[in-house]
């Protein structure tokens, strides 16, 4: 009652009607709480803590469905009614969805597992273990395309049906892919590359490039003895393991098998066979048989210097190759021994009895370091040999260089023992060879010869009064114009020979060397 001019004061108690929904949300299969599960009940929603309880707060009075869902869950719904001022209890237990994928991942060709495989099946994917064991979890259940792949096999694929809360199991088998051999061959001695070398094994061949390479393709894995062979080696094997899709190095130095060097040891004056001949190199000897011929085994590949030696002959030498397994031919024609020669390495004119106008120089050698050089505008540069016995048949060669020259002088002359003149080799200002009878004083004009350049010149005569033989070889060529067996030549034998030339007033310049005395060919 409110009275005038009064003030009248009211009070009011509401009574509250919120209302609270609250539970706990757990799995159906274990028990446990359900963090961040969602449940909704009209408009108002909340999510689980850790302990699975939620609780949805002002809620008018009345009628709901309260649904919780989760993910890997199906989810779960509840009518409830709320009255108002209290609170409201629903909990939930959900069913879980969550699936498995598992199996194993192995080679087809081996069986063994394959560690480290990729399996994949819609977003999710897993890696195979040691023992190639793979496990995908959580994938909502459907059909997939699970795949698996791995380095060096080929990947394979399969469908595969999710069933919630169960677990599937996929296994792969999967191809290797092939791998490669590849790398060298050379040889073990030189390590040059070999060309053409065959690279064999159970699956196949190939044979190695300009450069010794060679790559075999297509190689399934697998353990394999791989061998390579050349003509002229001895083969090696080596055992590989080619892993999937793997190329894999296998290098190779092959022995080469000896090489034999074989021929004949023969007199160069009348091709006749020199039984008993050694023939030897850095790595042995042998002697020629009756017909003059020789075989050095065993020979391993490389260069040599091969020499023949005979008693009575002047030894020869000379270079020889030998291939790996292959037989090199080397064939000597020896000289015999000279009764005289003198290449004047000794530096001097020692060997000689006595010497005029010629020095000894080392510019211009045909062999060795020393030459002899009779360099004049007066003339007279000569030495004389006396030969310690007369012979009526007898050689002499020397090799000579004209440098230059105005005028004609003599290269080479046989003498007696007093020295008379009895034949000689004379140059003519022309540069023409001549033979000069010192007996008749007759005069032959043979060929012209090259200046600047080394020839060597043989003389031959047989004392036999007027019916004398002469013999001339130029650069081992015989000089037809030169030879007789009607030239008076006396009946003293020779017993001395000049180099050079005795006369006076004559322009040249001349080296010599190598000059050799014999009572057979010497050769040139």
């Amino acid at each position: 009652t409110v009275g005038g001019g009064s003030t009248t004061t009211q009070n009011f108690a509401l009574t509250s009607q919120a209302n609270t929904l609250t539970g706990t949300v757990t799995d159906a299969g274990t028990g446990r709480a359900i963090a961040g599960a969602t449940v909704t009940a009209g408009t108002s929603s909340a999510t689980t803590n850790a302990s699975g309880v939620y609780t949805i707060s002002g809620l008018a009075p009345g009628d709901y469905t309260a649904t919780a869902s989760a993910n890997g869950y199906a989810s779960q719904s509840a009518s409830i009614t709320v009255t108002g001022g209290s609170t409201t209890t629903q909990n939930f237990a959900l069913t879980s969805q969550a699936t498995t994928l598992t199996g194993t991942v192995t080679d087809a060709s081996t069986g063994r597992a394959i560690a480290g495989a990729t399996v994949t099946a819609g977003t999710s994917s897993a890696t195979t273990n040691a023992s190639g064991v793979y496990t995908i979890s959580g994938l909502a259940p459907g059909t997939y395309t699970a795949t698996a792949s791995a380095t060096g096999y080929a990947g394979q694929s399969a469908d595969v049906t999710m069933t919630a809360g169960a677990t599937t199991t996929q296994n792969f088998v999967l191809t290797p892919n092939p791998g490669t051999i590849s790398g060298t061959v050379t040889s073990a001695a030189t390590a040059a590359p070999i060309a053409g070398a065959t690279v064999s094994y159970s699956g196949g061949a190939t044979t190695t490039d300009g450069s010794g390479t060679y790559t075999l393709t297509n190689v399934n894995e697998g353990t394999y003895s791989v061998t390579a062979t050349a003509s002229g080696y001895a083969s090696q094997s080596r055992t590989v393991s080619v892993g999937p899709g793997a190329t894999v190095t296998q290098n190779f130095a092959l022995t080469p098998n000896p090489g034999t060097i074989s021929g004949t040891v023969t007199s160069a004056a009348t091709a006749a066979p020199i039984a008993g001949a050694t023939v030897s190199y850095s790595g042995g000897s042998t002697t020629t048989n009756v017909n003059g011929q020789y075989t050095l085994s065993s020979v391993p590949s490389g260069t040599y210097t091969v020499t023949a030696a005979a008693a009575a002959y002047s030894s020869q030498s000379r270079s020889v190759t030998v291939s790996a397994g292959a037989t090199a031919t080397a064939n000597f024609a020896l000289w015999l021994a000279p009764l005289f020669s003198d290449g004047f390495e000794s530096g001097n004119f020692g060997n000689w009895n006595s010497s005029t106008g010629l020095a000894i120089e080392t510019s211009t050698v045909h062999a060795g370091t020393y030459g002899a050089e009779g360099s004049t505008i007066n003339g007279t540069t000569y030495a004389i040999k006396q030969l310690g016995s007369t012979y009526g048949n007898l050689y002499a060669r020397t090799y000579f260089d004209i440098k230059s020259q105005t005028t004609g002088f003599t290269l080479l002359a046989d003498q007696t023992a007093s020295g008379t003149g009895i034949i000689r080799l004379y140059v003519s200002p022309q540069g023409q060879l001549v033979l000069w009878n010192d007996v008749t004083q007759l005069t032959t004009t043979g060929p012209t010869m090259t200046l600047g350049a080394w020839h060597s010149v043989e003389l031959h005569v047989v004392i036999n009064g007027v019916l004398s033989t002469t013999e001339v070889w130029l650069d081992g060529n015989l000089v037809p114009a030169f030879s007789s067996t009607m030239a008076t030549l006396g009946i003293l034998p020779v017993g001395q020979v000049q180099l050079g030339s005795q006369g006076m007033l004559q322009i040249y310049d001349v080296a010599f060397d190598d000059v050799a005395v014999s009572t057979n060919r010497t050769g040139p």
